[in-house]
């Protein structure tokens, strides 16, 4: 006999018994309703287990996403270490880039950089006495100006001190030569700077940067010979070097510095490689002769093929200064023109976007073609009584121009001459012009124009605002 729980009253009696005593609910109902409850503590069961695989998926998913952004910052905490640099004035941040330097005494020690480290910045162990030897990995490509300065525990080599491939200094000024060791890949800045005894020298080619004012003042170096190799000359590396009458640059070299050259007056020429990308200002100022055939940024007669004389802003034809070529792109505000100039090369200003006024002198009679165009900062210029011609596309573009006046010397205006000078409000074209090109004043839709009337008809002047014949 077994005992049977009454869902209804919860009275157990015997399952012999046709009905419960307590409730009167018969046998088959108490059973159905008992199954029943199995059945739903069942589902409730069943849903319990889903619950709880869902909550599993939940957390192995979170678990999951938090190794993934934890493994992400752990490699960015890795690429940081390993791309660092050594920073000047961060002695925390230095000496975790020490790689435990192994220590002699209590003032001297080995520095051994790590291979992770890709660059030294300026600074970095100036004035370290005690450092004895330095070892510099590959992987290190840049070395900031000073990085090794008044480190003068470290070796010295035929005169010249070393920090491994970084040639910091010549410690002797006063020789006439220098033996650079092999394997050096770096000439420091200020290296051999005032060694005026110094005649020559021969750069390796496993050097491939000379830094900045390396060679400056050595105004007894006669001949230089950048090997292939270099990549970089630094600024002022060889400035004042008055003695200098030979140069070779190698097709190497991709940047020149500014003021790299300047001052080395005996030198009569020199040709730059068109691998050459970049030439800062003035990087060859006071030499008579420079060739370029290359598309250098920065370079002060622009991207084209030039002999002249360089001095300041401007290229000279020769150092007469008669002739202007060309003018640094890098020319800014307001510009005067020197007196000793007779003509105004073709394209000489070309691009020169951050010029805002241009005075140009009585000496000047010539106004080459597209002398100014694209001068788009241009809102000023004054020309001389002694121009008498402007040459075609001479100011096309100057979209800044709002007046200009024509003196009553000139005799011819060029094809296109003012072309889209959209911001040109007055011109007068005096009586002594003979002849104006085609399209002199096209796409000028701003203007007023006052012409002689003889020109009625001959020029087109359909795009002026205005037009007054006289």
């Amino acid at each position: 006999m077994a005992l049977i729980k009454c869902p209804k009253c919860g009275k157990e009696f015997s399952d012999r018994a046709q009905a419960c005593p307590q409730c009167g609910t018969s046998k088959e109902e108490v059973q159905r309703l008992i199954k029943e409850q199995k059945e739903k503590e069942a589902e409730q069961e069943r849903i319990r287990k889903a619950r709880e695989a869902e909550d599993r998926k939940k957390y192995i998913k979170f678990a999951i996403a938090l190794v993934i952004v934890l493994f992400t910052l752990f490699c960015g905490y890795v690429v940081y270490i390993n791309t660092m640099p050594i920073s000047a004035r961060n002695s925390t941040e230095l000496q975790s880039a020490l790689q435990n330097p192994l220590r002699f005494s209590k003032d001297s020690f080995k520095v051994r950089i790590p291979r992770r480290v890709i660059s030294i910045e300026y600074d970095a162990f100036e004035g370290c006495k005690g450092i004895i030897s330095v070892t510099i990995p590959n992987s290190v490509t840049s070395i900031g100006q000073n990085a090794f300065s008044g480190c003068t525990g470290l070796p010295i080599i035929d005169n010249v001190r070393y920090a491994d491939t970084y040639l910091v200094e010549a410690v002797d000024k006063t020789l006439s030569t220098y033996s650079i060791k092999k394997g050096t890949k770096w000439i420091g800045d200020w290296a051999f700077n005032d060694c005026k005894s110094l005649t020559s020298i021969e750069i390796p080619n496993s050097v491939t940067s000379i830094g900045g004012s390396a060679f400056e003042n050595c105004k007894g170096l006669t001949s230089v010979t950048i090997p292939n190799g270099v990549t970089s000359i630094g600024d002022c590396a060889f400035r004042n070097c008055t003695g200098l009458t030979s140069v070779t640059i190698s097709s190497s070299v991709t940047s020149i510095g500014q003021l790299a050259f300047y001052g080395c007056t005996a030198l009569t020429s020199i040709t730059i490689p068109s691998s050459v990308t970049s030439i800062e200002d003035v990087a060859f100022g006071n030499i008579p002769n420079i060739v370029y055939n290359g598309s250098a940024a920065g370079a002060p007669w622009g991207a084209r093929s030039i002999n002249g004389f360089v001095e300041g802003w401007f290229v000279y034809s020769d150092d007469t200064k008669n002739s202007l070529l060309a003018c640094s792109s890098s020319a800014s505000g307001e510009i005067s023109i020197p007196n000793s100039v007779t003509t105004i090369g073709d394209r000489a200003f070309c691009d020169c976007s951050s010029m805002t006024s241009i005075e140009i002198p009585n000496s000047v009679t010539n106004i080459g073609e597209e002398a100014f165009t694209d001068c788009d900062g241009l809102t000023s210029v004054t020309i001389p009584n002694s121009v008498i011609n402007i040459g075609s596309d001479a100011f096309c573009s100057c979209s800044g121009l709002i007046a200009i006046e024509i003196p009553h010397n000139v005799i011819n205006i060029g094809n296109f001459a003012f072309r889209c000078c959209r911001g040109l409000t007055s011109v007068t074209i005096p009586n002594s012009v003979a002849s104006i090109g085609y399209n002199a004043f096209y796409g000028c839709t701003s203007l007023i124009l006052k012409i002689p009337e003889r020109f009625r008809g001959k020029v087109n002047v359909s795009d002026c605002k205005e037009v007054i014949y006289y």
